[in-house]
């Protein structure tokens, strides 16, 4: 009798044993990484930062100058994958690549930390100096390459700006000329980049003066843009019978009096009906 309760008892424990096996065998929930938590974080960090690039041209070279400011009342530490901290590239109209500033540059693999204080600005200066760039209208993608913020990931393109530039090849005078008018009575718009606000026009027609020099103002000198306007009025007599009337525009040197900067653009062509 003994045995046979001490049998149970035994295989009672067992089973029970055997129960508390099972439901530690269970396994627990386990709280899933949530991997759009930093990205998050990211954003809103973002929201505390703001970019700028300003392109302007100097000479013959063409200056960038970037910028990355902490707008929060906390410092912040910028992380980057190399010692690259910015990437510039330039196309032109036809979105050809004709500048891009990490090309045959070496950079050291390795993290690089910025700290950046509340309300402090990072700014970095590039000069690109064009071998051979024609006159016209380009546009630079500028991206500063932060890789983390306080350790938190940067989305990819948070900090690329596009702007787009104008510029000029050495010694460019003068641009956008247009020419209204005819039979001797025009109007010349265009803008001046000159010494000292001062340049100097002529008409000719061949070798013939039709227009003695003159001298024009506009409201800046170089390197600024300006502005201007040359009304002419060429009595009829003065016309030739079959020609082509030519605007002469020119800068002369403060220096040795000699003629610089010179451009010809066609006002007109005359050709009178002979009886």
């Amino acid at each position: 009798m003994m045995k046979k309760l001490f049998t149970l008892l035994f295989v009672g424990a067992l089973l029970s044993g055997c129960g508390q096996i099972g439901q530690q065998s269970e396994n627990p929930p386990i709280d899933e990484p949530n991997h759009n938590e930093k990205v998050v974080n990211a954003e809103q960090t973002l929201e505390s930062f703001g970019t700028s690039v300003d392109i302007h041209q100097s000479g013959d070279a063409i200056l960038f100058d970037l910028a990355l400011a902490n707008n929060s009342e906390e410092e912040a530490i910028a992380t980057f994958s190399t010692s690259q901290q910015y990437e510039i590239v330039v196309t032109n109209e036809e979105n050809e690549e004709v500048y891009r500033y990490s090309e045959d540059k070496d950079f050291t693999q390795a993290l690089k930390e910025v700290s950046i204080a509340p309300d402090e600005v990072k700014s970095w200066n590039e000069q690109w100096t064009p071998e051979s760039l024609e006159s016209g209208t380009y546009e630079a993608t500028v991206t500063i390459k932060v890789n983390q913020l306080n350790g938190e990931r940067v989305p990819t393109g948070a900090f690329t700006m596009e702007k787009t530039f104008s510029y000029d090849e050495p010694g460019t005078a003068f641009r956008n000329i247009q020419v209204e008018g005819s039979n001797g009575n025009y109007k010349i718009t265009g803008e001046a980049r000159v010494f000292e606000g001062e340049f100097f026009y002529s008409v000719e027609e061949g070798h013939d003066y039709l227009v003695d020099e003159t001298l024009v103002k506009v409201d800046q000198g170089g390197p600024n843009w300006s502005e201007f306007e040359i009304t002419l009025s060429i009595p009829e007599e003065q016309l030739p019978v079959d020609g082509t009337l030519a605007l002469v525009l020119y800068e002369v040197s403060d220096k040795d009096g000699s003629i610089m900067n010179v451009k010809s653009v066609k006002i007109d062509q005359i050709k009178k009906d002979v009886e």
